[in-house]
């Protein structure tokens, strides 16, 4: 059985970390490097597994991406925090 819910990115402060650390950028500040790439923040897809393995999906466009297409970033995170 699966959990499933959706999360704030201002709930998940340690993945924001993260991704900021993997990146050397903060992804989602209007000031980040990485062109164009807008973030969904608000509707962030959490998954828990049965192991308690969470799966964090995030949706992100381009400015000049078509109508109906999007891209995911998933982060995952292990039952010990990794």
């Amino acid at each position: 059985l699966f959990k499933k819910r959706i999360v704030q990115l201002n709930e998940i402060p340690e993945i924001r970390s993260f991704l900021k650390e993997m990146t050397n950028d903060d992804i989602f500040a209007k000031s980040s490097t990485i062109k164009g790439a807008i973030f969904d923040q608000n509707n962030i897809i959490e998954v828990i597994d049965t192991l308690d393995y969470v799966n964090y999906s995030f949706r992100f466009v381009f400015p000049e991406t078509p109508l109906g297409t999007f891209y995911n970033l998933v982060v995952t995170k292990t039952p010990t925090g990794e």
